[in-house]
């Protein structure tokens, strides 16, 4: 299974994603900050990062990260006409906001097995 960085600001939704991914087997850390996940992502396979960091400026970060591991992207609704845009920097997929855990489970054990 695969090494997993939570990248959530949110810890209500990050304890959900962490506990539905060690369910299934995988080994997940989470951080909070853009700046923690840029250092942690180097021993990740597979990063699920919220788009909605405070700090971050979301298309540098996806470009760096996406570089260091698989990124799936997790995007509110309201930021729908970007997906297209983050895609084209270094994601390798996106999920929208509300999302169910089993969908991020089953892109996240995708994103894993192409490692």
């Amino acid at each position: 299974m695969a090494r997993v960085l939570i990248v959530e600001d949110e810890p209500s939704i990050a304890r959900i994603i962490q506990f539905k991914l060690e369910r299934e087997g995988h080994r997940t850390r989470w951080v909070d900050r853009a700046e923690a996940a840029r250092e942690e992502a180097r021993r990740a396979d597979v990063v699920v990062l919220d788009s909605g960091l405070p700090e971050a400026d979301l298309p540098a970060l996806v470009a760096e990260l996406g570089h260091r591991a698989r990124l799936l992207l997790l995007l509110d609704l309201h930021d729908a006409g970007g997906e297209d845009d983050v895609l084209r920097h270094g994601a390798a997929a996106v999920l929208h906001k509300p999302f169910r855990p089993t969908q991020l489970a089953r892109l996240v054990r995708r994103l894993g097995e192409a490692c």
